[in-house]
């Protein structure tokens, strides 16, 4: 291996979700096998002190957009100011602030963590530095399929490994030698170290706040319907639960505005039975408080929180999509169901919580199964063997 070459990663998020954890994980174990690597942030959030806290080299958050176009969040037509500032933001990145970086850097691999950071995908290509891109979720196909189509096709071109965390991520690329799948992981030491802390009442996991993507008002409506069956049943929360002041009356009216709205409304009428616990990195414990975790996605999503789930011996309920039938095997290491069926989701959830030996049937198998799939060991020598190649 070239000894101490110098990997440059750029992490794109505000937050404390699946994508800087799953980076976090991988980076420090990047160099505990002999790598130097260094972690920009385009914001400054929770995640900056993620990878401080785990011995990592970081840099000053950069205060610039990328430009998201996938099923998670992408540009509608109100929010064009929006999508103006991203378009200057990456110009500003391809000419000024990628070259400057990369010269006070000296990277020797440039590893993008999201496939919104265009700008940085292209600058590092035009100085002919090697790109790894990691792509953590589907692209979106907007209103016309453009967008979808400039950006699979920027991904194609200038990256020199495309690293999919699952095989419909990839779809894209699936053609191209420059692809390879390799699962999201879990740190099974960390999960190893915390304390169980199991409470009695019936307890569902929910780790979304108030994404409407991750299906936080249809899990809440849910959960109503569930407390007419099961009157001591509790519903963890985790996640930002706060409904942010806007001032632009576009978004006052948009579905977005009302969607936060109503899942207050259902916060406030159901909170003797629910526990918020805001945004957190001690998921682990959380699980151990917790007789089932939902992923009631909206849209097709990778969901780290299952593999987690699986790990921690906890059975998962998750909406049926290609991207989760990667991570649960129906009826046998978990369950999927059609997002939108309450009464669906009301029956299994009550099964589940009520008869402890199904529980036990799915989680123990699930275990199994996350173990040998989700392996961080697996992950890194993945990532690993993708850097020695392209440095060899």
């Amino acid at each position: 291996m070239n000894k101490r070459a110098t990997i440059l990663y750029i992490h794109h998020g505000k937050g404390l979700g699946g994508a800087p954890i799953s980076l976090v994980n991988l980076v420090r174990e990047i160099a505990a096998a002999g790598f130097s690597p260094v972690v920009a942030f385009l914001h400054d959030s929770q995640a900056i002190t993620l990878f401080k806290d785990a011995g990592l080299s970081t840099l000053p958050p950069l205060n610039l957009m990328d430009f998201p176009h996938t099923k998670i969040y992408w540009f509608r037509w109100y929010q064009a100011h929006r999508m103006l500032r991203c378009l200057f933001d990456t110009l500003k990145t391809i000419f000024i602030v990628a070259p400057q970086l990369f010269k006070l850097v000296q990277p020797e691999i440039i590893h993008l963590n999201t496939s919104s950071l265009l700008g940085w995908g292209i600058a590092a290509w035009w100085l002919n530095i090697p790109v790894v891109w990691h792509i953590r979720e589907p692209i979106a196909k907007g209103y016309f399929g453009l967008r979808k189509k400039i950006i699979i096709t920027i991904i194609k071109f200038c990256a020199t490994k495309i690293v999919a965390i699952c095989k419909s991520d990839g779809i894209p690329w699936q053609n191209s030698n420059k692809l390879c799948v390799v699962y999201n992981a879990v740190n099974a030491k960390l999960i190893a170290s915390t304390q169980t802390s199991m409470t009695s009442a019936p307890t569902i996991l929910f780790l979304g706040g108030l994404s409407k993507q991750k299906g936080s008002l249809f899990i809440l409506e849910v959960f109503q319907e569930i407390l007419r069956k099961i009157p001591t049943a509790k519903l963890i929360i985790a996640g930002d639960t706060s409904i942010p002041n806007c001032s632009n009356p576009l978004r006052q009216f948009s579905e977005a505005k009302s969607y936060d709205t109503r899942c207050r409304n259902l916060i406030n009428r159901l909170h003797n039975s629910l526990v918020l616990t805001g945004p957190t990195t001690a998921v682990p414990e959380l699980f151990r408080k917790a007789n089932v975790l939902v992923f009631p996605a909206g849209v097709d999503h990778f969901a780290r929180p299952v593999i987690e789930a699986g790990f921690m011996h906890v059975p998962a309920v998750a909406s049926l999509f290609p991207q989760l039938e990667e991570l649960i095997i129906d009826k046998k290491t978990g369950l999927l169901l059609p997002f939108g069926e309450h009464k669906a989701w009301v029956y299994s959830l009550c099964q589940l919580l009520q008869q402890q030996e199904l529980r036990a049937r799915l989680s123990t198998a699930a275990y199994d199964f996350c173990t040998s799939k989700f392996s961080l060991t697996t992950q890194v020598e993945k990532i690993h063997t993708i850097y020695e190649t392209i440095l060899g």
